[in-house]
């Protein structure tokens, strides 16, 4: 398993004048090739390495405390193997694998294409039919990073076929297209249907089953699939004999109803520069096409919100109160219990710092309430007063549960608010101590904190360890999860909102590291936002995929650059500040930065299409898109034009944990450090004012805001100062 090498662990002093714990090999030591000098590794994978790293490096030190100046000591470390740049390059981009197709079946597409420019068709159809006949939920890989369906990979390589080859096809083909068609009735006629639009849409009666699986899509409410149906005739088929003026119309109705207005203004351009005048016939009834779809966009500012997703939209402005005084303030932990979680990992020496020791508890708001998920433990607080209205457990015993056992992942816990419910992912309290225990998701009652159902006794949903922060939309919950034992493997679940039916799973793809193993550090949390339609899934790990929200098809998936963690422990590792927020979306262009990865990306989600990358530094996190400028933070606070994609300007703000989220407003950007909060001026990252407030002795974290209050959450308290008329109310005790 490993090479036993001596170690020196004598370091010079500090600047306090300390000898500190640092192993170093000797030079005059054997070391073989691909151990890393000035660090140890400790395989950490398996309960048994754990314990037994635990006791090791509880020996060195207590070896180190009563040795001589010069202590060596003999460890069996697994080799850790040095590659080249090139390798490392490529194992940065297997961070996360997406469910591609084998590469028999790229090969096959290769060569259909290379076949076709040869004007060989009956070979190229040949392998065209190994493509049309693999597993129908891969996607294939093409340009930039991005991944299609199968699917509409082959439909486009045929609709770009010349007249020689659409010709030959058809004579191949049409007779069985037609008997599809004609076979398109009763319950196999979706299925038929599809069977003509996917693999022989350029047959004569290719755009044909293309209109009525559009309408049927439409009547179902599918209205992305219906509007794709209709375009695809109107980009590949322009010598259809459909009404092109009615295609139009149609598919605008479907891009409004979708919430997709962008696409909807471009398709009331067409019709008004080629179609002025005419009349289509849409439910029976003959209608002018222009002025029906002027009379469609008028209702929009009207329509209920359709996009779920962040958009990084900047709110109005506030003004920070004169005073450090606060309405109230919530404490969580006491001093001894704060000292307590602060040391939790300690006893592993060096400079390790676990994630639980700069936690911040998940949050969230509605008009009357505040709501923390600490770990399981959750809290309703007043939002007016502070007081706690109800909690499901005693927080000051997490700190001693929380040493007992040191292998937490707290930034697997998450809470959400939808109108009178809560919705949690959670570990039970009770297992916190039992190392291995899945997450859990369930639903608790807003303003009383009565339980609901819950994953843990739902049989179809106990096999999951549930991740990232849900998204709810109407009857259904969709969240990311992982099968017990096997981590690596992220899916993407829909569940019914009242009673957690297991509506359907869909495989996402494959970590290259188990995130289950990140105990040390934090571990990627998927990243959900549900926008027109579609449901967005940034694994944070190397993969972004868009879904079908309705039956959670892949649609596409985007592969991004992101470093792989390493999951063993390096005794002294040093730590680097990790902070992951999730993609915006900002007139129809997403806008991407993985938590590990070192690149920002925007995509055009009409494509997909990759608009354009840039370098960043890794621990950075997207706030917001505001006008002309995209926000980060991290190490640093930074505006980038989005123009020409540099660096408008930068700050340098006292960051001390990575569970930070900023307010962004119309002219400044609000961070909360573990100095107070910093006010900066949007236009140039000048410091318009340092606001101290009332949690100086926390590490910073959330900031949000309400109509009268701006509030701070820490990792000790949640503190509420006014924003208009100065209100100073009572402090409020921790939970007992």
């Amino acid at each position: 398993m490993g090479i036993n090498s001596v170690i020196d662990c004598r370091k010079p002093a500090n600047d306090a004048g300390h000898t500190t714990l640092a192993p170093r090999v000797h030079a005059a030591a054997k070391v073989a090739p691909g151990l890393v000098p000035g660090g140890c590794r400790v395989d950490l994978s398996t309960p048994a390495t754990r314990a037994g790293a635990t006791l090791l490096l509880v020996g060195i030190v207590l070896l180190a405390r009563v040795a001589p100046a010069r202590a060596q000591i003999m460890i069996a470390a697994p080799v850790a193997v040095q590659t080249d740049n090139k390798d490392d390059e490529e194992k940065k981009k297997r961070a996360f694998s997406l469910p591609a197709q084998k590469s028999e079946v790229t090969e096959a597409l290769a060569e259909f294409r290379r076949l076709s420019e040869k004007g060989t068709w009956e070979r190229a159809f040949k392998e065209l039919e190994k493509v049309q006949q693999a597993d129908a939920n891969a996607l294939t890989p093409g340009d930039e990073g991005l991944y299609m369906p199968t699917r509409l990979v082959v439909r486009q390589a045929l609709a770009e076929l010349p007249a020689a080859g659409k010709q030959a096809y058809r004579l191949f083909h049409d007779a069985e297209a037609k008997a599809l068609l004609e076979q398109a009735q009763g319950k196999d006629e979706v299925d038929k249907l599809r069977k003509v639009f996917s693999d022989y849409f350029i047959t004569s009666v290719g755009d044909t089953a293309a209109d009525r699986l559009g309408d049927i899509y439409f009547e179902q409410g599918e209205m992305d699939k219906a509007a794709d149906c209709w375009q695809a005739v109107l980009r590949w088929q322009p010598e259809t004999a459909l009404p092109r003026v009615r295609l139009l119309v149609k598919t605008a109705i479907a891009r409004a109803r979708g919430g997709h207005w962008d696409e909807f203004d471009e398709l009331v351009r067409a019709v008004h520069q080629r179609h002025a005048g005419e009349t289509v016939v849409l439910g029976g009834q003959t209608v002018p096409a222009e002025e029906h779809l002027r009379a469609l966009a008028s209702k929009r500012d009207a329509a209920p919100p359709l996009d779920l997703a962040e958009t990084g939209a900047a709110r109005a402005e506030v003004e920070l109160p004169a005073g450090p005084e606060p309405n109230w303030q919530f404490r969580v932990f006491g001093v001894q219990e704060a000292h307590s979680l602060a040391q939790v990992g300690a006893n592993w020496g060096g400079q390790i710092r676990f994630p639980v020791t700069e936690m911040v508890p998940a949050v969230a708001l509605d008009t009357q309430r505040v709501y923390l998920n600490y770990m399981g433990y959750l809290l309703a607080l007043d939002q007016k007063t502070g007081k706690l209205l109800w909690r499901t457990g005693r927080l000051s015993d997490l700190p001693q549960k929380v040493q007992n056992n040191q292998f937490h992942f707290p930034e697997q816990y998450s809470i959400v608010v939808s109108g009178d419910t809560l919705w949690c992912v959670y570990r039970d309290v009770a297992q916190i101590g039992q190392q291995g225990q899945p997450f859990r998701i369930g639903r608790w009652e807003a303003a009383t904190g009565k339980p609901g159902w819950s994953s843990q006794t739902i049989n179809d949903l106990q096999q999951w360890n549930v991740q990232g922060r849900p998204v709810v939309a109407g009857d259904r919950v969709y969240v990311a999860a992982a099968k017990n034992g096997q981590g690596a493997e992220a899916h993407c679940l829909c569940l019914q909102a009242a009673d957690g039916k297991l509506l359907w799973s869909t495989l996402l793809g494959t970590h290259q590291v188990d995130p289950s193993q990140m105990w040390h550090r934090r571990s990627a949390q998927p990243s959900l936002l549900l926008s027109g339609g579609k449901l967005y899934v940034d694994t944070h790990a190397g993969g972004l995929l868009a879904l079908d929200a309705q039956g959670g098809a892949i649609e596409w998936g985007f592969a991004y650059d992101s470093s792989a963690p390493d999951p063993n422990y390096w005794y002294n590792q040093a730590q680097t500040l990790s902070t992951a927020g999730p993609p915006c979306i900002v007139g129809g262009v997403m806008y991407l930065k993985g938590m590990r990865s070192d690149r920002i990306y925007a995509i055009d989600l009409a494509g997909p299409k990759v608009l354009w990358k840039r370098p960043v530094s890794e621990s950075a996190m997207i706030v917001g898109v505001d006008g002309d400028q995209l926000y980060l933070t991290g190490e640093d606070v930074m505006a980038i034009d989005l123009a020409d994609r540099k660096l408008k300007w930068a700050a340098t703000l006292p960051t001390a944990t990575g569970w930070i989220r900023p307010l962004l407003t119309a002219d400044r950007i609000y961070q909360f450090t573990s100095r107070g909060i910093f006010e900066l001026d949007k236009s140039n990252g000048d410091t318009v004012r340092l606001f101290r407030g009332g949690d100086l002795d926390s590490l910073g974290g959330v900031l949000l805001a309400t109509a009268d209050q701006l509030l701070s959450v820490s990792n000790l308290s949640v503190t509420a100062y006014p924003l208009s008329a100065s209100h100073k109310g009572d402090e409020v005790t921790a939970a007992k």
